[in-house]
């Protein structure tokens, strides 16, 4: 494609967004705000490097990456044994992104359920992650969850999380 992205219909409306708010911000001559995606399907979790050229940050919206990784709908309750937000699926995905961001100065966010977890969180900490769109009245468990992952889990290192063989194991990793 023109924009060098191969996910198809999804950077279509990325790009044409981006014309419109660049053109918009020329007429009124002020600096266009951070563009960025949100990354909420597996391919664009694993070809985040494809838009390191386009974007300004990456929010990772886990609650629907989670679902259209396992195709199982999260309004189902019969799915919910689909939804761990700690398989190594998902992990590995995020840490993709987190990564990408990473090497490429590219700011990472995560939000949905996964940033308001406490264990969840206290994982992407580990794999690198310092943006969390929580809900408030989560705030101060999850803060004093991240100042204990840094003062205590710092040698938990991001190669033993993602090779982990199952959610349990990591929760007793942290614990």
């Amino acid at each position: 494609s023109k924009n060098n992205v191969s996910n198809g219909f999804y950077s279509w409306w990325f790009f044409r967004a981006k014309e419109i708010v660049i053109g918009e911000s020329k007429k009124l001559n002020v600096t266009p705000p951070p563009l960025g995606i949100m990354v909420e399907t597996p391919s664009v979790a694993l070809n985040a490097d494809q838009y390191i050229q386009h974007v300004d940050f990456f929010s990772i919206g886990t609650n629907d990456l989670i679902q259209y990784t396992y195709a199982a709908d999260r309004g189902l309750s019969s799915l919910n044994k689909y939804q761990d937000p700690l398989d190594v699926s998902i992990l590995r995905l995020i840490s993709n992104v987190i990564d990408t961001g990473l090497k490429n100065d590219i700011e990472v966010s995560v939000c949905g359920d996964m940033a308001s977890d406490k264990d969840a969180s206290i994982i992407l900490y580990l794999l690198g992650l310092r943006v969390f769109s929580i809900a408030p009245s989560q705030g101060p468990n999850i803060i004093n969850s991240l100042i204990h992952a840094k003062e205590n889990l710092s040698h938990i290192k991001k190669e033993e999380i993602l090779s982990s063989t199952d959610s349990q194991s990591l929760r007793k990793l942290i614990s």
